[in-house]
């Protein structure tokens, strides 16, 4: 009897350890940190396993998981052969970008955000016609006011869209890369198509560094 409760409680405490794990992960504690802490308690090839578990697809994805999900292909040869845990990690990389990233009339992603004399931030490419320069509309398609015909760059969102783009394609890269080795020529092709979407919408010198990456796999 003796035997059987002290299996028993063995078994709570690795399922209570397992959960927080979990937990610490999904709340944005590194994977070798989270490896540390349970150093001699959890292995690090359970500790693995329970970080694919977040990648499912009854948990949504979740930007801050970005970096987990990497650490995870890094750190485990298994993980790129795990087609639940890719396809969750493949979602995470394709997260919306924060609304201020957003052009509001078209809603995808801005390359070169304009503001216009109404105050609406809209991507260049949307409101100047490429042939004229000109504006494509006279009047604010959201507060209907009258348009002047100068639009001013907004420089630091610019770069904050561009340093977002350049977090969100490396690990696309990265992820290819283990795909190709493993040669998961299904969920790679989601990828590089991911990937290639971002870096068409970045500048012509940072376009060109990463869609030579992109080809060389």
């Amino acid at each position: 009897m003796e035997n059987k409760t002290e299996t028993s409680s063995e078994a709570q405490v690795i399922e209570e350890d397992a959960i927080l794990v979990e937990e610490l992960l999904s709340a944005g504690v590194p994977l070798e940190r989270t490896v540390e802490l349970f150093r001699n308690r959890i292995g690090e090839r359970d500790i693995n396993r329970i970080a694919r578990k977040i990648f499912g697809p009854e948990n949504a994805p979740n930007l801050s998981l970005t970096k987990l999900g990497e650490r995870i292909l890094e750190r485990s040869v298994t993980a790129a052969e795990d087609e639940e845990f890719m396809h969750g990690y493949i979602s995470n990389l394709a997260e919306e970008a924060p609304d201020d990233f957003l052009d509001p009339i078209l809603m995808t992603i801005m390359k070169d955000p304009v503001v216009l004399s109404s105050g609406l931030v809209l991507d260049r490419d949307t409101v100047l016609d490429a042939t004229t320069g000109g504006l494509k509309f006279s009047t604010c398609p959201i507060t209907r006011e009258r348009l002047k015909e100068e639009v001013y760059p907004i420089l630091f969102l610019k770069k904050k869209l561009v340093d977002f783009k350049e977090k969100k394609i490396r690990p696309m890269l990265a992820a290819a890369a283990k795909l190709v080795e493993n040669n998961n020529l299904k969920e790679f092709i989601e990828v590089q198509k991911l990937a290639k979407d971002f870096i068409d919408s970045l500048g012509e010198a940072t376009y060109s560094r990463h869609e030579k990456e992109l080809a060389e796999l």
